[in-house]
């Protein structure tokens, strides 16, 4: 599946009407993992900013098809943002599901973004773990339980939104 942004400033059949989110790979998945594409876009109130889902390395300057945790078995979905005033694509998109200054793939889905209106924030639900360094979490039995998370624009922090309540400082559990 694929996500498409409709201009509707644009007349039926015109030039740049639709167009797939930055981020969106141009072959074909290789089959070595099962995909199933971009899905579940989320865009601010003034149409800057759109949040999607991917199982793609949608931030890559060209983006491929991404990987899993067993070959033969479904890819990684991440969240990812692209900022659509920001003409150099190759920092327009950006992967939020991930734990800052990481390259490694997340250990679990991310799905479900959800961007605020101004576009400075994005919520999203995700299985990993180590997402927030220090975060106490449910153990993993086998699977972990989904945790809401907080990434913030402005500054690329990342929370957890689904803590028990305590100060900001205090370790999230």
């Amino acid at each position: 599946t694929g996500v498409m942004l409709v201009d509707l400033a644009v007349p039926l059949g015109g030039n740049g009407r639709s167009r797939p989110v930055a981020g969106t790979p141009f072959g074909q998945p290789d089959g070595l993992f099962v995909h199933h594409g971009q899905s579940q876009p989320s865009m601010s109130a003034d149409g800057t900013v759109v949040a999607f889902t991917s199982d793609a390395d949608s931030a890559a300057l060209d983006p491929t098809w991404g990987a899993g945790a067993v070959e033969g078995g479904p890819a990684t979905t991440r969240v990812f943002l692209w900022d659509r005033t920001n003409p150099d694509l190759t920092t327009a998109v950006r992967e939020v599901s991930v734990a800052a200054g990481s390259t490694a793939l997340p250990n679990g889905d991310a799905n479900s973004p959800a961007v605020s209106a101004d576009g400075q924030f994005v919520a999203f639900v995700s299985t990993a773990s180590g997402l927030v360094p220090g975060a106490v979490l449910p153990a993993c039995n086998p699977d972990c339980v989904p945790q809401v998370y907080l990434w913030g624009r402005a500054d690329g922090s990342l929370r957890l939104a689904s803590r028990a309540p305590g100060p900001p400082e205090s370790t999230p559990v």
